[in-house]
């Protein structure tokens, strides 16, 4: 597995270090430090003291972001992960979009700065930017609202609960836990919460109508199949399954659900592949990405 990690120098990026170097990754993975610097592009005309100016701003700019990666590399070692380091010069999202896309990486780690519910409304940021650009899958770091991140110990092992709908994204959001190493996980949850249905502005419970029972036999026998899937793998840890029927929102039960029973990790899926799709926001992903109280895995198949 391909890892690339986002630094910034902020605490939110040495928290995303920190959240990856306790994810269970195989020993196989591959982890890089990108840091960004953001330089001032210029035209050849631009002469003297001007360019002079630029060049002066733009060395140091550079220079503050090796010493950045550095630090991130120097913390991330003392957490017990080796990783390389690159460093490029642009604009965030697309430079390290760009750079997933071309090391075909299989994931990007990024902080987040944990906004107050009013602010997370209005996107633009850099975490905002590449969960919607990203050609590859996404860790988040979420602030844990039970628990620290610090306060977790490396040994533990990781608690995760999976968003299924048994969509073709949902699965592929379970393909990837599949490639983690089985041996640091405890236990994997698959949860599906079927919202409620809305007719002319007014609700209407999933239960009231014929086709209710039929539906929920049938996520729960696709439910039961990927429980199956998941225990049939070696050194597979304990997985189960449940079904919210009626819920309001389901980023809204996801997250409660893994603050009520002290998940490490969501997991879900997006649908966003094409770049006209990602664009489009108010889907589950991207609503918990700005308002889930744990770290988030938005896997892109």
């Amino acid at each position: 597995m391909k890892i690339i990690i986002a630094v910034d120098g902020s605490q939110h990026s040495l928290d995303a270090c920190k959240l990856v170097s306790h994810m269970p990754l195989t020993h196989k993975s591959i982890v890089t430090l990108v840091g960004v610097a953001q330089v001032i592009e210029y035209p050849a005309t631009v002469k003297g003291s001007a360019r002079e100016a630029i060049d002066e701003f733009n060395e140091e700019v550079l220079k503050n972001t090796q010493k950045l990666v550095k630090e991130a590399q120097s913390f991330l070692k003392k957490e017990g992960l080796a990783a390389e380091a690159k460093i490029l010069r642009g604009y965030p999202v697309k430079e390290l979009c760009r750079f997933a896309e071309t090391e075909k990486a299989d994931l990007i780690a990024i902080g987040s700065r944990g906004l107050n519910p009013i602010k997370r409304q209005f996107l633009g940021s850099v975490s905002d930017g590449i969960i919607r650009h990203a050609p590859c899958s996404v860790l988040l770091f979420r602030p844990y609202k039970n628990r620290s991140l610090y306060d977790r110990k490396p040994e533990e092992k990781l608690d995760i609960v999976i968003g299924y709908d048994d969509s073709i994204s949902s699965k592929e959001a379970c393909a990837f836990v599949k490639k983690l190493d089985f041996k640091a996980i405890k236990k994997i949850d698959l949860l599906t919460a079927l919202q409620l249905n809305f007719y002319y502005g007014m609700s209407y419970t999933l239960t009231a109508l014929e086709y209710w029972p039929k539906q929920k036999a049938s996520i729960e026998e696709s439910l039961l199949a990927m429980k199956q899937s998941f225990e049939k793998l070696e050194d597979a840890p304990e997985v189960n399954f449940e079904v919210i029927g009626e819920a309001k929102d389901a980023a809204h039960e996801l997250n409660d659900y893994a603050l009520k029973h002290h998940k490490d990790l969501i997991v879900v899926g997006t649908k966003g592949k094409g770049a006209f799709d990602r664009l489009v926001l108010g889907s589950v992903s991207t609503k918990l990405a700005h308002n889930a109280e744990v770290p988030l895995l938005i896997v892109r198949g």
